[in-house]
């Protein structure tokens, strides 16, 4: 079939649909575990539905009969557990489908507020006493339960302790994180402390600002021993790990679309989730303005150690908690002051993310990482960018209207492109092209077939096609 053009009037009708969509920068929001959900989102072209959903959904039944349902675009509730899966917690025994003794090693309440673009983050202990019939003894730590009663019964716990419905589930693997903070590039934390913890996690990190590998973000996360000294170490442990997934969340929005398609790759075989792809992608447009400076709110749960039949428990402070889940209902930040949150200039931080960062190795050398390779020696300089940011770069999608250029189109503008799509029976063609203006445009040509999954042509305009945007992508019917 010949190269069909559009005709003066359709050029005409993208230029006044230009007008009315074009979008300055922004910045998509998501929770994930969480890490997990914001890559997920940023994989919501219609060629990966199936592949991604088959991945991350989770088939459990009775966890999903367990999670309850909520209005649309009102706030909601979402479990969020880092499960350590080694092959040293694999046993005969279990709650069923998997015979585990996992044990859910970071537990969080996320509060998600879609209309008012906030996300709560609320850290439970994961020694918290709670009381449960299937316990040995009528109770356990909280984190026992998921061994004993699956994720379904870490939602109904989760639940009942904190007094609210939770609507949505998201589990990730701990031995998959590495992979996932490799492939971004590492993640940028602040310490305002030296973290030294030689006999457990083997860190030895100054004060100051970091680009941590994924093997140090892991450790980072799992290390309490380097905070022996100021007290409980769990609660700088869960500190750290709230900072880490927003620095997760930061680092992903300001990747380019192919380390962004790397960290989908990386992550969607070890994550579990309820939702589709398709509400994850809706949710993702409702909160595309979200920033982790200033819309992610966190704390953690209020306990008290005790010492119950030889075994040392955290109790619940009760009046404090209750004051804390009333705010969070209230959509206020956990703690009414930061005098209240006990690891505030300890744990870590993502406030230094405009400064040099350093990697301290185990010789105290600098290093820098790349996506997926191993700390190496720095470079005196950083290279310079060759490419201009998504939001400068203009995109038209033509096609047929069977829906798929209006995927195409969400999709890209959640990466921030400037998109306008033009859905018109007159364009019917039989191979998907993308074509870019500017020579320039090549690699960024390249990435974006490689963030739509691959299979587009990629050419240079020489004057056959659509010349009013930077790139334009032509889908075939």
């Amino acid at each position: 079939m010949s190269e069909r053009v559009p005709n003066e009037e359709a050029r005409q009708r993208i230029d006044a649909r230009r007008r009315r969509r074009a979008k300055g920068s922004r910045q998509t929001k998501m929770f994930l575990a969480f890490i997990a959900i914001v890559c997920i989102v940023l994989a919501g072209a219609g060629v990966y539905y199936m592949q991604i959903d088959n991945s991350i959904r989770a088939k459990d039944e009775q966890l999903l009969s367990t999670l309850r349902t909520h209005a649309e675009d009102e706030p909601f509730y979402m479990l969020l557990l880092g499960v350590d899966k080694g092959e040293e917690r694999a046993t005969d025994e279990g709650y069923g489908q998997d015979v585990s003794n996992y044990r859910a090693d970071t537990i969080m309440l996320a509060r998600i507020d879609p209309k008012n673009v906030k996300a709560t983050l609320v850290s439970v202990h994961r020694d918290t006493y709670v009381e449960n019939a299937y316990a040995e003894n009528g109770y356990c730590k909280i984190n026992a339960i998921y061994s004993l009663l699956g994720p379904a019964g870490m939602v109904e716990e989760v639940s009942e302790l904190a007094s609210v419905g939770i609507n949505h589930y998201a589990e990730i693997d701990f031995d998959a994180f590495i992979g996932i903070v490799d492939v971004i590039g590492g993640v940028e934390v602040t310490l305002p402390v030296d973290v030294y913890d030689p006999d457990y996690t083997k860190l030895d990190l100054k004060a100051g600002t970091h680009l941590l590998n994924g093997h140090d973000a892991l450790m980072l996360c799992r290390c309490r021993h380097g905070y022996d000294a100021y007290g409980d170490g769990d609660r700088f442990r869960a500190a750290n790990q709230r900072m880490v997934i927003a620095a997760i969340i930061k680092k992903v929005l300001a990747s380019d679309a192919t380390t962004m398609i790397q960290a989908i790759s990386a992550m969607a075989d070890s994550i579990t989730c309820d939702m589709s792809v398709n509400d994850i992608l809706a949710l993702a447009a409702q909160m595309r303005s979200f920033n982790t400076d200033t819309d992610l709110l966190t704390g953690m749960i209020p306990t008290e150690p005790e010492l119950v039949d030889g075994i040392y428990y955290e109790i619940v402070v009760e009046p404090d908690w209750t004051q804390m889940m009333d705010r969070v209902k209230q959509g206020l930040a956990p703690y009414a002051s930061e005098a209240e949150d006990d690891t505030a200039g300890i744990a870590g931080t993502v406030e230094g993310l405009n400064e040099e960062p350093v990697h301290l190795s185990g010789d105290g050398a600098p290093v820098s990482i790349t996506p997926g390779e191993e700390a190496t020696p720095a470079k005196e300089t950083a290279p310079e960018a060759t490419t201009r940011s998504n939001s400068d770069i203009s995109i038209s999608v033509v096609g047929y209207p069977d829906g798929r250029p209006d995927v195409i189109a969400e999709s890209l503008e959640i990466v921030d492109y400037q998109v306008t799509e033009d859905e018109d029976e007159s364009y019917i063609f039989e191979d998907d092209l993308i074509v870019y203006n500017d020579p320039a445009l090549e690699s960024e040509a390249a990435a974006i077939n490689d963030y739509l999954g691959g299979g587009f042509e990629i050419l240079e305009n020489d004057g056959s096609y659509y010349t009013g945007s930077d790139i334009v992508v032509r889908l075939a019917a």
